[in-house]
């Protein structure tokens, strides 16, 4: 089990050249729409695994309905071609996609390797899997948090809190609100209240390799309305909290002073927590207005 962690970039010497990766780009009459590189800055072989990231699209390169494949040499220098779960977040005046977020499998890359990726569109009619099935996965889903928190008479009441409850009844409700929700990924966000105005708020990613996500979410500002205003109950905790997956702890943090309205939060993997550097296109992004 892990959970994702800070890295340490190691200083270099004085007018050290860094080189980025040559990202790939369309060919014209093609269905290419816009390059991207997996890049492995490490000593050690990163396993294939999925990974979700986000991407903008310039108006019209990916109609309505359209569905993306990703294009790319494996190790063994075959060119294979993959399908990639586009949840559309906005879209372009022509309907076309704008932002979305992208879900697909990423290679087995060698250590301190690069490789090109062309995200190129479907072929016409083309239709997504079935969706990752939230529900059944969550039979093996086992995260869960424990807080102990300081009480103003000096001692402690410790919470156990788990999404499960919330996710099965978000999901039961008949009209689920996905984040995700394709044939590689599906998310959803619940939120657990704990005491005062401390909640927990959960997004919760069931791969389906059978691996989860979770964006554990610590936030200190669950407000209730009263009179038509809203009305805070809570102020500042001071607690020691542990994530667990099963019986291990993975992350774990004492003497947190935590004041209203303040949140933070922490990713954590049921499998490798993921380690590629995705190398955007940023010409591309440039005239998509995005940055």
């Amino acid at each position: 089990m892990s959970s994702s962690t800070s890295q340490t970039i190691a200083s270099l010497p004085a007018n050290t050249l860094i080189t980025a990766p040559t990202v790939p780009q369309p060919v014209a009459g093609t269905s290419d729409v816009v390059g991207l590189v997996w890049q492995n800055n490490q000593n050690t072989t990163l396993p294939g695994q999925y990974v979700t990231m986000g991407q903008v699209f310039k108006a019209g390169d990916v109609p309505a309905g359209s569905q993306l494949v990703a294009i790319y040499q494996n190790q063994s220098g075959q060119t294979v071609t993959e399908p990639v779960q586009m949840d559309v977040k906005t879209t372009n005046a022509d309907g076309s996609a704008a932002m979305t977020v992208l879900t697909m499998q990423q290679p087995t890359l060698a250590a301190n390797s690069s490789t090109g990726v062309m995200l190129a569109l479907a072929p016409a009619g083309t239709q997504p899997g079935a969706p990752v099935d939230l529900a059944s996965s969550l039979a093996n889903y086992n995260l869960s948090v424990a807080l102990s928190v300081q009480n103003a008479s000096g001692g402690t009441t410790n919470y156990a809190i788990s999404p499960v409850a919330a996710l099965q009844a978000a999901l039961a409700s008949g009209n689920p609100s996905y984040i995700l929700h394709g044939p590689d990924a599906t998310e959803m966000q619940v939120s657990v209240p704990v005491t005062g105005s401390m909640q927990m708020v959960f997004n919760v990613t069931a791969y389906a390799d059978g691996t989860f996500k979770t964006n554990v979410q610590f936030d200190n500002n669950l407000a209730t309305l009263d009179n038509a205003a809203t009305q805070i109950s809570g102020g500042t905790l001071t607690y020691n909290a542990t994530i667990s997956e099963g019986v291990t702890a993975v992350v774990t943090q004492n003497n947190i002073t935590q004041a209203q309205y303040q949140n933070w939060n922490q990713v954590v993997y049921s499998g490798t927590t993921p380690q590629v550097n995705i190398v955007h296109d940023i010409n591309y992004l440039e005239q998509t207005g995005a940055i």
